[in-house]
């Protein structure tokens, strides 16, 4: 198994997503308080075998890099995150499809009524990899 974590980080929240490289699949994902990204890292890989974090170089990545890799003690790698929040709309409906009533209106304006930075991160590790990933297990981005 080769697991990966990636983050979307944030000042208040961030996203994060545990996958298998290898079965292509989202063990995990959620979106945390700032203030429980290192801990939930450490979860992450108090239980699961972790080859490295990918992390958004935008906003807080400085910050966040060093955190990682001085409490985690975890290789990190930064990747260009541009736009992974606006491509989260779709990617999400891809994951999770619009039911019927809202298959009339485009994707690109209806707005998930959750919050979109798990997803943001899995887009950040798909675009890394350049491979997808399915998400098996339920939801659940709250905070």
């Amino acid at each position: 198994m080769i697991n990966l974590i990636s983050v979307d980080p944030g000042k208040e929240k961030c996203g994060i997503v545990l996958v298998d490289k290898e079965s292509g699949v989202v063990l995990e994902g959620r979106v945390v308080h700032a203030s429980a990204l290192i801990s939930t890292i450490i979860e992450f890989k108090n239980n699961f075998s972790i080859e490295f974090v990918l992390l958004g170089n935008g906003t807080t990545s400085d910050f966040w890099e060093s955190e990682i890799k001085n409490k985690c003690l975890i290789e990190t790698k930064l990747f260009e995150e541009k736009n992974t929040t606006l491509r989260a709309r779709y990617r999400y409906w891809e994951l999770w499809p619009k039911n019927k009533l809202l298959n009339l209106i485009p994707s690109g304006l209806i707005i998930p009524n959750e919050n979109l930075d798990a997803v943001s991160a899995l887009i950040l590790i798909e675009d890394f990899l350049d491979m997808k990933f399915t998400w098996p297990n339920n939801k659940n981005f709250k905070i």
